[in-house]
């Protein structure tokens, strides 16, 4: 699913304007029962240029992490060629689109191979130019519950962008994503880090999107996101770790070790991939604590400590 990210993007243009928080991020103001304020999840447009083509991802819903609302995004069912598409649902405003029935096809199955690049100027309306941003966040939190049918995942992306005056084109200053596949009946909250591409976090725009389904999508799937946040200025190790938290050794090969400067009071860890998604966690430890790497992929990884209800997060590079 991550091949159509890169696809979508070069099609992206993006605008200069300030902004630190995102529009509607609580899902709590709606046009209608399928469209969410600031958010696009309706498409129209054409097939071959003649048939006409509408379809929504999007349901407004009370079942909410907080307030009254959250967003449930599900996979469609097609009016043309009984296809059904994975939910698509990106910050920022769309156009109308043109598109022929074989990509359409291969779009829904996630067929890169068997898309004619040529036919892809038809569905450049249908990707969000993004919101205005002047500082990238260093992770992206927000709460969701995933009911899958099937194998049908979700996946969040975020990408922060500066326009290029020299190129005419927009830099990528900052990218993060997560692939969400275990069925979550009750909300949970998600970390996305972000990781920079250069020294620099100051961006002019941001782009979200968040997908439902897959390759062969069931419209039956559920996705539910809620209460997405913000967060700013925790690049780097020494920004995320405690002297009160000891980590080692760091790279770790085979195990890593956490302890503590005090166990008066009971802890939890938990160990989250690049992606911010959860690998482990352990709870109610009150000494210190060994896990293995060895399962684990060459790269960096968080490793999360909440004692007495403070969080203190780590970096761990694994080799």
């Amino acid at each position: 699913m991550k091949k159509i990210f890169s696809l979508l993007f070069v099609f992206s243009a993006f605008s200069f304007a300030f902004a630190q928080t995102l529009p509607n991020n609580g899902f709590e103001t709606w046009t209608n029962a399928t469209t969410p304020a600031n958010w696009a999840a309706n498409y129209s447009g054409t097939v071959s240029g003649i048939v006409p083509l509408s379809f929504s991802f999007a349901t407004k819903t009370v079942d909410a992490h907080s307030g009254s609302y959250a967003l449930k995004i599900s996979p469609a069912l097609m009016p043309v060629g009984n296809i059904t598409m994975p939910g698509f649902v990106q910050l920022g405003a769309v156009g109308s689109f043109n598109i022929d029935l074989a990509t359409l096809t291969a779009l829904s199955n996630l067929d890169f191979s068997s898309i004619d690049p040529d036919s892809l100027g038809g569905l450049r309306n249908m990707i969000s130019k993004g919101v205005p941003m002047s500082n990238s966040p260093s992770e992206v939190k927000f709460w969701y519950k995933f009911l899958p049918d099937g194998s049908d995942e979700a996946m969040i992306n975020v990408m922060t962008t500066k326009w290029n005056s020299i190129t005419n084109t927009s830099d990528v200053v900052a990218s993060g994503s997560t692939t969400i596949s275990d069925l979550a009946t009750q909300y949970t909250e998600m970390n996305v880090p972000m990781t920079l591409e250069g020294a620099n976090s100051t961006c002019d725009t941001i782009l979200v999107i968040i997908v439902a389904g897959g390759a062969q999508a069931s419209a039956a799937t559920e996705f539910f996101i809620d209460d997405i946040t913000l967060k700013f200025n925790t690049w780097g190790v020494d920004e995320f770790t405690s002297s009160d938290v000891n980590l080692y050794p760091n790279p770790a090969t085979e195990v890593a070790t956490i302890t503590l400067n005090d166990y008066t009071q009971p802890y939890q860890l938990s160990l989250y991939d690049s992606f911010g998604k959860l690998l482990f966690s352990a709870k109610d430890l009150n000494d210190a604590y060994s896990f293995s790497t060895v399962n684990y992929s060459t790269g960096i990884y968080l490793v999360k400590v909440t004692q007495n209800g403070i969080t203190t997060t780590s970096k761990l590079m694994v080799e």
